[in-house]
């Protein structure tokens, strides 16, 4: 079979800037690379233009989070359902509900990514948590009827696939594979580059610690900043070794980030000294990291407060174009994603290919995201102490986290990723 034409369908993408949507355009080049078709359906949008292939439908944006359009189910006319071969869904709204009829109308496969839990929205539509619970239940079960019309459904992780099997059809095809990354795209930044982007945006010297993406309630960044809070509280500054920064080819460069250590009796006014983490073998940091935030979202009005409250020094860069991120990856020490709700966490595997460690929590996909001891370190949920301590362990032994995000970037590769995606479209349309 040759490379099938697809379609895809999604309810976010260009000028969005998340995950989705930049998977969905860094697939449909490596589609295009190969010789092959892959058009997308999305909602129009004032800043964006479409290009070739790519089909704005009708939306209205959606009131309660500020940049997201709801695409309403209609089909482009310009589609010609005589020359496609698999219809591919990246969302079960509207947009979704446009690529279920079009496979019908044309009799093709219909593969399905499962990339974010429907119910996780629920507390965008209220702040009644009896509410919010049935409103969760009433999303679960569309998802579970949305997800069974496709012939197969793509999980991006098994912790996935394991929370899907347990809800759909037992016999529907689920198949696991990794959004991926443009390795070639991010990749460490050199130091010239790194030292301009901190002028640009006024960042300090010193060690920076922080985060990029959705600014959503559901992300958990509240306890990013507790732990912040939690390592200024508990470190004791005192002179030390700099150490080096991440290089494909040469990793001798210096970073600003120096030893860590853990002081005194006190784990912070708020937090059990049974908290922290036994097995750190730490020194001293001669300097308070300082938390850097990229991206935006509902959440970041109250994200501000939360960290003037705490008294941190953080930097809210808002929005990043895409080129800048692979630079912001490469300028952090340690990279953090206290989210519980991912089903990859594609931002995690960004930083490891930049050479970034990532500490995130235990839950979701960050579970088998993070390579607990290589790419990064997890930690347990609700615990901005653990958060911290997990910090402050890779920045004592940075160099080996380092080397082991890079020893790993061969398998985060998107170009293996389009093989099981043809392989799976194959399999499907036989």
């Amino acid at each position: 079979m040759s490379i099938p034409t697809v379609v895809a369908f999604t309810d976010t993408y260009l000028p969005t800037v998340n995950g989705v949507s930049y998977t969905i355009q860094t697939w449909r080049d490596q589609w295009h690379d190969r010789g092959g078709t892959m058009q997308i359906v999305y909602p129009t949008a004032d800043q964006y233009e479409s290009t070739t292939g790519e089909f704005g439908i009708h939306s209205l944006p959606f009131p309660l989070y500020d940049g997201f359009r709801l695409g309403l189910p209609l089909l482009p006319d310009e589609l010609d359902v005589a020359d496609i071969d698999i219809v591919h869904t990246h969302t079960p709204f509207a947009v979704g509900l446009s690529g279920v009829r079009l496979a019908r109308r044309a009799d093709v496969p219909l593969i399905a990514s499962y990339h974010t839990p429907t119910s996780e929205y629920a507390d965008y539509l209220t702040s009644q948590p009896h509410v919010e619970r049935i409103v969760s239940a009433i999303a679960d079960g569309y998802e579970q009827w949305f997800l069974s019309r496709a012939d197969a459904v793509i999980c991006p992780t098994h912790d996935a696939q394991s929370r899907l099997k347990s809800s759909i059809d037992p016999d529907a095809e689920l198949a696991v594979i990794s959004n991926g990354v443009d390795t070639d795209f991010f990749s460490p930044a050199d130091e010239s580059t790194t030292i301009s982007f901190r002028d640009r945006y006024d960042l300090p010297t010193g060690p920076l610690i922080g985060y990029t993406g959705r600014h959503g309630y559901e992300k958990n960044l509240s306890e990013l900043l507790y732990a912040a809070e939690w390592i200024k509280q508990n470190i004791d500054t005192a002179e030390a070794e700099p150490r080096a920064t991440a290089s494909i080819e040469d990793n001798t460069q210096i970073k600003n980030i120096n030893q860590f250590s853990i002081s005194g009796d006190s784990a912070g006014d708020n937090i059990p000294q049974q908290t922290l983490i036994d097995d750190l073998n730490v020194d001293s940091l001669n300097q308070e990291p300082t938390v850097v935030l990229g991206g935006d979202g509902p959440a970041r009005e109250e994200l501000e407060l939360l960290a003037d409250k705490l008294g941190l020094n953080v930097h809210f860069l808002g929005f990043l174009a895409r080129e800048e991120l692979p630079v912001f990856y490469s300028m952090l020490d340690v990279f953090m994603f206290p989210s519980p709700v991912e089903t990859q966490g594609l931002v995690a595997l960004e930083a490891i290919a930049c050479g970034t460690p990532v500490v995130g929590v235990n839950a979701g996909a960050l579970s088998s995201t993070i390579e607990d001891g290589i790419t990064g370190r997890h930690y347990q949920p609700d615990n901005p102490a653990a958060c911290g301590a997990r910090v402050i362990e890779i920045l004592t032994d940075y160099n080996r986290f380092m080397h082991g995000c890079l020893d790993y970037r061969s398998k985060l590769s998107v170009t293996r990723v389009v093989d099981d995606l043809l392989s799976l479209y194959q399999q499907i349309s036989k």
